[in-house]
């Protein structure tokens, strides 16, 4: 009987810490065929703080859209395996997370999946999770914080994301 209590634990420890590893993207950060992209929080205080007399509204915009985010975190290859590995960990973490798919386009080759982590508010959500796999190339982006569905889209056409057409006219 101990021994199965054992097993049983260590069986309980082993699936936790796979789980646990599938769902964090930081393990692709430096790894070779990856190119890693992540912009954290210091960064957009950074931003925000500097006093700019702008007199673009756009680029007002943009930096009240930053003020509120804490992350962004982007992700891509072209090499098989990893785009294998992309694929399940992105399934693992919308599942963790309880994600909700706001939008799923499929054409031809490629798959444009995005999911976000509900607010209360009309209009903004705690997170924005997008996975793009074109055939040739994925591409993971996790962006966290107050973040408008509109303003998001805009950000990510005017920097030419991967996947950022579909994100034009986003609405919960």
């Amino acid at each position: 009987m101990n021994t199965l209590i054992k097993l049983s634990m260590a069986a309980i420890v082993a699936f936790f810490s796979l789980t646990s590893k599938a769902q964090d993207f930081s393990k692709y950060d430096g790894q070779n065929g990856v190119t890693s992209v992540v912009i954290n929080q210091t960064m957009f205080e950074l931003m925000s703080a500097m006093e700019l007399d702008i007199d673009d509204p756009e680029a007002k915009e943009m930096i009240k859209m930053v003020e509120n985010l804490n992350n962004i975190q982007i992700f891509t290859t072209k090499k098989a395996a990893l785009k294998k590995s992309f694929q399940q960990d992105a399934k693992a973490y919308v599942k963790t997370k309880q994600l909700e798919e706001l939008m799923r386009v499929s054409e031809e080759s490629e798959l444009v999946e995005i999911y976000i982590k509900s607010n209360q508010e009309n209009n903004l959500v705690n997170q924005l999770f997008m996975h793009v796999n074109s055939g040739e190339e994925d591409v993971i982006i996790i962006i966290d914080g107050i973040i408008d569905l509109k303003q998001i889209g805009n950000f990510a056409n005017k920097f030419n994301l991967p996947g950022s057409s579909n994100l034009q006219n986003l609405e919960k």
